[in-house]
């Protein structure tokens, strides 16, 4: 990278700073003839890119950028307070290498490069988006889940979730399932009828991004299950209500898709084993028994702040 002296030297070591951290090497050359094309100097220096920095008047200054690998010249006018000033050095060496970027994100474009300068594996990469760190969360959740165990159909239920994600992806969550239709199971006697209330605590991890927008979430942890079930009967027999209380691990895989900043959709699917075993009974006969596995599909909107 050719870097033309712009008579600042705090400005001068922060560019180079800038520039270097984008693992280039730099050479600083003096302004000389300001009527010299950037482009020849760029091609006599063999540079992949050359950068010149004018002070106009007082209040401003001109970046410019030669890019050899794309064969374009950029430029962007910058008012700052003066050129001397640490604060002006920082923001002036941002822009400069944003701009740079901005301009090497041609190379990704369908076409062949249009420069003449070697564009290396290096240099391809500097065309990328700077990921952006993820901002420590915190997160309401809510949506419809089914939910069926074994024999008894599917409950149509609703959840509410409370999430701490940090920037590293891990975090923790709490959560309640509220029994919605419920579910049962028929058998000659009747009707047995079951309703869960479900609490749970545990860690989150949210994986790498897939896309701008989606990426997929794991979450695992303990379980509390609060089960009531009443039969039905049908004469001479006699339904029999009964409340039980069960607990287990669970975890959940799903994606989450932020297609706006903090407002996201969330899915998944979930499996909860519960203990102590609670079997459904009619005449003496086990029809199911319930959380051996529980599963569940949810589904939901989250905000975040």
């Amino acid at each position: 990278m050719l870097l033309v002296d712009p008579g600042s030297e705090p400005l001068t070591v922060r560019l180079r700073e800038e520039i270097e951290s984008l693992g280039l090497e730099v050479t600083v050359v003096s302004e000389g003839d300001p009527a010299e094309p950037l482009e020849l100097r760029a091609r006599l220096a063999d540079a992949v890119a050359a950068i010149r920095i004018t002070q106009r008047g007082s209040g401003s200054v001109d970046m410019t950028i030669l890019d050899r690998a794309t064969g374009k010249t950029v430029s962007r006018h910058l008012p700052i307070a003066t050129g001397t000033d640490p604060a002006a050095s920082e923001l002036v060496a941002t822009r400069t290498v944003e701009l740079l970027r901005a301009s090497l994100m041609e190379l990704e474009a369908p076409h062949p490069a249009r420069g003449d300068a070697a564009v290396t594996a290096e240099v391809r990469a500097l065309a990328a988006p700077v990921p952006q760190p993820r901002p420590t969360t915190l997160a309401v959740a809510a949506g419809p889940a089914l939910v069926t165990s074994q024999s008894l159909g599917v409950s149509l239920d609703i959840w509410l979730a409370v999430l701490l994600r940090t920037r590293n992806g891990f975090g923790a969550t709490a959560a309640v399932v509220a029994p919605g239709t419920g579910s049962g199971i028929r058998s000659a006697e009747g009707r047995v009828n079951a309703a869960a209330w479900q609490y749970r605590i545990g860690a989150v991890f949210e994986g790498p991004r897939l896309t701008r927008a989606l990426s997929p979430h794991f979450e695992a942890g303990a379980t509390l299950v609060s089960l009531t079930t009443d039969g039905v009967a049908s004469a001479p027999f006699r339904g029999v209500d009964q409340h039980s209380t069960l607990w287990g691990p669970w975890g959940s895989a799903g994606l989450r898709c932020e297609f706006v900043p903090r407002l996201a959709v969330v899915t998944a699917a979930e499996v909860a084993l519960l203990f102590p075993e609670t079997v459904i009974r009619s005449d003496g006969r086990e029809l199911a028994t319930f959380g051996q596995p529980l599963v569940a599909a949810n589904a939901g909107l989250e905000i975040a702040w």
